[in-house]
């Protein structure tokens, strides 16, 4: 056979804004825009152009000589950042690190004396390498008639389901309907069968 695959990216969305956004589309109202939403990290999400973001960890330029890394991006692998840093460290690029993570990240990393004199928290971010930028590609197979649907908005899929999930209620109403239509007037006939004797 041959195997055919389908690049996906579903970004996590608030429960909130999909509940909203469906309600606006069932009332045909327009969709409020959708960024992407992390409950448990404190990350920082910028729109770069249409269905692309840029997520970045947390860094705090502490002294001229230390800085706290305070999260990092939902995507990047704890360890192999760890190891990351242990290079940065045999390179000298930082001088150490020390982890107080427990519950939440807390790396400490000390460079040389005053080297982080001019830095803010987006040099730091560029330096260790604490942001990622994603496209968001939202592949649905076999609903609504069609066999493979991508959309690059969450709204546009949002409006399409509901769209489709309106139809099919339409269409079960009337199936509804006309089932309690025949059994109502199958109950009215009894009832006459009844009163004639």
């Amino acid at each position: 056979g041959v195997a055919v695959g389908w690049s996906t990216m579903i970004l996590p969305h608030s429960l909130k804004d999909i509940i909203d956004n469906t309600i606006r589309a069932i009332k045909g109202e327009k969709l409020k825009p959708m960024v992407p939403h992390y409950d448990k990290y404190d990350v920082t999400i910028k729109p770069l152009e249409e269905n692309k973001w840029e997520i970045s960890g947390k860094v705090r330029i502490d002294n001229t000589s230390t800085m706290t890394i305070t999260e990092i991006p939902p995507g990047m692998d704890v360890d192999n950042f760890r190891k990351k840093l242990i290079e940065m460290e045999d390179s000298e690029q930082i001088e150490e690190f020390t982890e107080h993570s427990t519950d939440n990240i807390c790396i400490e990393i000390r460079m040389k004396r005053g080297a982080l004199k001019d830095w803010d928290e987006n040099r730091a971010l560029d330096f260790l390498k604490l942001r990622q930028k994603v496209t968001q590609r939202i592949v649905v197979v076999g609903w609504g008639g069609k066999t493979i649907q991508t959309y690059n908005d969450p709204r546009d899929l949002i409006s399409d389901f509901v769209q489709f999930r309106l139809n099919v209620y339409e269409d079960r109403y009337k199936l509804l309907l006309e089932k309690t239509s025949d059994e109502l007037l199958y109950w009215k006939l009894l009832e006459l069968l009844f009163k004639n004797g």
